[in-house]
């Protein structure tokens, strides 16, 4: 994949979601690579925890991080080594590879000659890893660390997990509609949702893309839709339904409307900005202007798990069904 396309956008923070084998971290390693020999300047690449660091960049010892150029125009008459902290062109340091656990202890003073930063595999799928407490504070301490006020590009890449994570939610960013790019906050972060449809062609045409047709781990991993987030309980709003109260989350409110003549509840991004009556599951939320709701004795926290458990209560789109769910089910499980 063609990192021109991103640039050309000239955000401060650029998130690439897309399907598995797209070519992210080909085209990642192919921009720092031409980036390191045009302008001399150095990156740093991050992963999450050790072992998955380990695995990109020294698998079995052996330094291999720009391994998959090898047959690109692009490293001809070049050389390239890396250990399990430091990368090299032609016998110059060109990189420096960190965990994100640990990356913020490090002294600024390193990253002198640095102006890009890649996170690889920044959204994590259900199972043995975790994001860390607290992470995108640390992330947005680490960039600051790095940029200080020089002007530096971070690039996040990963595959299509979930739109409910600490990324999208930290900078309410959704999805373009009808185009693989979006941009936010006056262009300072610019959002790709890949869409190769030559690639997605090949790839099912494949034995493997024949064996997952159909199944929601080849939508996954052919279409780019999200792995994890399931589509039940969407549903728009109806004419009928009523405003009843907001719901505030940490960057973003929701508006709660009831239609009593299907007893359903839908919560929608269209809010009522007049209505005073506003209430937060968040503690992270709370304030002067909001209820803090979390007890089963509060009425509109009943009101919201009583319509939950009997399959009555709706969202507008995936993103308000995580935002929301993420903060309920808490109390619920």
């Amino acid at each position: 994949m063609d990192f021109n396309r991103i640039l050309s956008y000239n955000a401060f923070l650029n998130f690439i979601v897309g399907e598995r084998g797209v070519g992210k971290s080909y085209g990642a390693k192919k921009y720092l690579f031409k980036h390191f020999l045009k302008t001399g300047k150095k990156f740093v690449y991050i992963r999450r925890y050790k072992a998955e660091l380990e695995e990109a960049t020294m698998k079995d010892k052996t330094g291999i991080f720009f391994e998959q150029l090898q047959n690109d125009s692009v490293v001809e008459g070049h050389t390239f080594k890396n250990n399990n902290k430091t990368c090299f062109i032609d016998n110059k340091v060109c990189g420096y590879f960190y965990t994100l656990s640990t990356a913020v202890i490090t002294k600024s003073s390193t990253f002198t000659d640095v102006d890009v930063i890649i996170f690889d595999e920044f959204l994590i799928a259900k199972g043995n890893y975790h994001y860390i407490p607290r992470e995108v504070y640390h992330f947005l301490e680490f960039i600051e660390s790095v940029g200080r006020l020089k002007d530096i590009k971070i690039f996040c890449l990963a595959n299509a997990i979930s739109e409910n994570n600490p990324y999208f939610r930290e900078f309410n960013l959704t999805l373009p509609y009808n185009s693989e790019f979006k941009t936010f906050k006056n262009g300072l972060i610019c959002l790709w949702y890949v869409k190769n449809e030559k690639y997605r062609k090949a790839k099912k045409e494949s034995k493997f893309g024949k064996l997952i047709d159909g199944t929601n781990y080849g939508k996954y991993a052919i279409e780019n839709e999200f792995l994890q987030d399931s589509k039940t309980f969407i549903k728009k709003k109806t004419k009928k339904a009523k405003y009843r109260f907001t719901i505030c989350m940490v960057n973003k409110n929701y508006g709660v409307y009831i239609d009593n003549d299907l007893n359903e509840m839908f919560i929608s991004n269209k809010v009522d900005e007049n209505n005073p009556l506003k209430v937060t599951l968040n503690f992270e939320a709370h304030s002067e202007y909001n209820l803090y709701i979390r007890k089963r004795s509060n009425l509109l926290f009943r009101m919201l798990t009583e319509y939950y458990y009997s399959s009555k209560l709706f969202f507008e789109n995936t993103k308000i069904k995580n935002d929301v769910l993420s903060d309920l089910l808490k109390y619920l499980t």
